[in-house]
């Protein structure tokens, strides 16, 4: 598997040189896995030190990936998301103990969705278990239905729907990862600042660290940005009906057997890996301007109430976070929807990186995040003891 770079840095005077050890893994993977395409980006101590493209852009007639292309990152969306909500409170324009229902002036049918804070819909403690009940960001047809209004569904109308459900646990009890949640805290913020999501989101968040390519993905195929990918399907055999229009004319499913678009802050962003690992770095405080204070950094990995002390790996605020040793850890986040895998990491010795595939499986049927985790730390361990 040929592999092709494109060298950049963290800010415009730098450059990447390749990592010999993630070149070599990245191949091998690629061909053991029969990978279509994918992103790598390293950096160390704030210092971009390995950035390339794998493999092609898509099946047929697609061109080599580059390290500059956008994919979807999927649920590497919600650490953007808890960063602009922290951002907001430590310019002390929300608390995180401020009630969802008052700043969004919602009227749930379950009394108990009245106690949800911000702070449980970070840490996933809200109340919402998809396991037990359904995850709305996949359930069009019958929102669509239930609320009688036509496909597409729009986020206004999920939000509608599950007013009307009862909550699968009392807030702020126990854990469920729920899509739905952070669909909320986009709301949040639109609330707050009285703008759209992701026009604050790139103006204050990604804009000051130099991010500019980063933007909200569309779900159409004709709709793809510039300089993204296309996806590999699951299914490739497959059509779905599609839920982007009352039609439901036949699609494959990275193309309308979901629906991107209300997933913003979930699930919505497409970025290169360059740009994931620059917001990285900047947690790190290797960046000119600061992106979170010390004690928004520390409510970033601040171990929820409900959760197990002593527990090594939870879920903080919009990061997944694992205790290295008191008061070190690493943070990180994977991603999964139909056609995309992602994987962005910031480890405890100022190492950070972003993984990004235009399909979501490797052999077995697993997800290539999971496969590429362990590999990767070996291969970036050698940019670790470096100088």
């Amino acid at each position: 598997m040929c592999c092709h770079g494109h060298e950049e840095g963290l800010s415009k005077a730098s450059s990447a040189p390749r990592l010999p050890s993630v070149d070599h893994l990245l191949n091998r993977f690629m061909e053991s896995h029969n990978v279509l395409g994918a992103a790598v980006a390293v950096a160390r101590r704030g210092r971009l030190v390995h950035a390339a493209g794998y493999g092609r852009t898509s099946e047929a007639g697609g061109r080599p990936v580059v390290a500059t292309d956008r994919f979807r990152i999927a649920s590497v969306s919600k650490p953007v998301t808890a960063i602009a909500i922290l951002r907001l409170w430590q310019e002390d324009r929300l608390r995180l103990d401020d009630a969802v229902a008052d700043i969004l002036e919602l009227e749930p049918v379950d009394p108990r969705f009245r106690s949800i804070t911000v702070e449980h819909l970070l840490h996933h403690t809200a109340g919402f278990d998809s396991a037990k009940s359904l995850d709305p960001m996949f359930a069009d047809v019958r929102i669509a239905g239930e609320q009688n209004v036509p496909l597409p569904i729009d986020q206004p109308t999920i939000v509608r729907f599950m007013l009307r459900q009862p909550l699968d646990f009392a807030p702020g009890t126990r854990y469920a990862y729920s899509n739905f949640g952070y669909l909320l805290l986009g709301q949040v913020i639109q609330r707050v600042t009285d703008m759209a999501y992701d026009d604050y989101v790139r103006q204050h968040i990604l804009a000051p660290l130099g991010i500019e390519s980063m933007q909200l993905g569309r779900t159409a195929r004709e709709h793809a940005a510039r300089d993204e990918v296309r996806y590999l399907a699951d299914h490739p055999e497959r059509r779905y009906p599609s839920v982007l229009s009352p039609r439901r004319q036949q699609v494959q499913g990275p193309y309308g057997n979901f629906h991107l678009e209300p997933m913003a802050a979930h699930g919505g962003w497409i970025a290169s890996a360059p740009d994931l690992v620059r917001l990285a770095t900047a947690l790190e405080g290797h960046s000119p301007t600061e992106l979170l204070s010390p004690a928004a950094l520390e409510r970033l990995r601040r171990r929820p109430a409900c959760s197990r002390e002593g527990q090594p790996v939870y879920y903080g605020a919009g990061v997944q976070v694992r205790v290295v040793a008191p008061g070190t850890y690493n943070l990180w986040h994977n991603g999964s929807l139909d056609g995309t895998n992602s994987l962005w990491v910031l480890r405890h010795d100022d190492m950070a990186w972003t993984v990004l595939f235009n399909q979501r499986y490797g052999r077995n049927r697993k997800p290539l995040s999971g496969l590429i985790d362990g590999p990767l730390h070996g291969a970036v361990d050698q940019a670790a003891v470096a100088n």
